[in-house]
């Protein structure tokens, strides 16, 4: 699975869209369910992924649970656009399927979300993006960070 997931980040326009979006030091905990855990980490030199974020001292921004389900759905449909991407997640993170196993720690505060290019995801997930967090009560940026400082641990 982390192959399949580092060549997708590597060689996907819509993935490498998403990926310069974000500041350098971003970083996401990534476990898939059973039992790989993943970091993925914005560097100056693009994406690192490595299969033991543990054995390395970061920042985590993001600790996210995902079933390895999920992510075979996701890699089957190869979205190819950083909206189909974003779309992808936003959509299945409230499917019946998934969402018993799926898991979402934000670790970091809202200013430092929004510096490392986070909040400047939701503007590539275009209106339908928007309309599907409309639906779920977070209308504005203003209850997106609200929301955000609900379930944040710092």
């Amino acid at each position: 699975m982390r192959q399949r997931l580092e060549e997708f980040c590597r060689n996907n326009p819509g993935a490498q869209k998403i990926i310069h979006s974000l500041g350098n030091s971003a970083a996401i905990k990534l476990r898939i369910l059973p039992d790989t855990d993943l970091l993925f980490r914005k560097a100056k030199g693009g994406l690192e992924l490595t299969a033991h974020p543990s054995v390395e001292r970061v920042e985590i921004d993001m600790d996210i649970v995902l079933p390895a389900a999920m992510l075979e759905d996701f890699l089957a449909a190869a979205p190819q656009t950083a909206d189909a991407i974003i779309l992808f997640f936003a959509e299945n993170y409230y499917h019946e399927k998934y969402r018993p196993y799926i898991e979402l720690k934000i670790l970091s505060g809202v200013f430092r979300l929004t510096m490392k290019g986070y909040l400047g995801l939701i503007p590539l997930g275009g209106p339908a993006l928007m309309s599907i967090l409309r639906s779920k009560g977070f209308g504005s940026i203003g209850a997106i960070t609200t929301a955000l400082k609900g379930i944040a641990r710092k």
